[in-house]
């Protein structure tokens, strides 16, 4: 019977170790047979991760350095303030990625807009993207800055009876951000092309759902 049993216990063994070599911690650092041991290897260290920005709560996964992040945006006014021909533009930021290199291999998201005084038309067009930057210019619409839709590409929605629930999608190509000197964020970007606003000043509620899929290469 002992003579089974530690025929067993060093089969597991074997096994851990194997396990090891296939994985990797949240840095992208290979695991070794003692993390396994101890449970030291962790899938929702902020450190490694990233976090939600003030107000909106995010959900990182992490698989052999591959990260899951899905960001909530609740119900959030956005108040567009007037810039260039009449355009009305915002940006919040809703999550701060970890100091160093980002892959950023794509995502989606799906969200909800619907106007919130008599200032944003019935049927306004609203223009919706993610990127490293704020929007900024008071442009008629968004990704004439590189960086307003540099994470996830812009996508012009329509509203219908004061309310729009659309998609936009990740660039086309695998994208890498140099963040080892200041970390790079995610900004919700919101812009209502000039005919759909009437004034300098106007709101819109924003909900949704942000899914990205991206990996930590390293740090200086």
């Amino acid at each position: 019977m002992a003579t089974a049993m530690a025929k067993h216990l060093t089969i597991e063994m074997k096994n851990l170790a194997i396990q090891a070599q296939q994985l990797k911690d949240n840095n992208g650092n290979a695991v070794d047979i003692a993390d396994l041991v101890t449970g030291a290897v962790s899938s929702s260290s902020a450190a490694a991760v990233g976090a939600a920005a003030t107000g909106f709560t995010a959900v990182n996964t992490v698989s052999n350095g591959l990260v899951k992040t899905v960001i909530t945006v609740p119900a959030t006014a956005f108040v567009v303030v007037g810039g260039a021909s009449g355009v009305g533009e915002l940006g919040k930021q809703v999550y701060d990625f970890p100091e160093g290199q980002i892959l950023l291999l794509g995502g989606g998201a799906t969200v909800t807009i619907t106007e919130a005084d008599a200032n944003i038309t019935a049927s306004a067009v609203v223009d919706v993207s993610l990127g490293t930057a704020a929007v900024s210019g008071g442009d008629d619409a968004l990704g004439a800055d590189a960086t307003d839709d540099d994470l996830l590409d812009t996508g012009s929605l329509t509203m219908s009876s004061s309310t729009i629930t659309g998609s936009i999608i990740s660039n086309t190509s695998v994208a890498k951000f140099d963040g080892t000197t200041t970390p790079i964020d995610a900004f919700l970007n919101i812009s209502v092309q000039d005919a759909g606003i009437s004034n300098d000043s106007a709101t819109v509620t924003v909900s949704g759902t942000i899914t990205l899929y991206w990996m930590l290469l390293g740090d200086k």
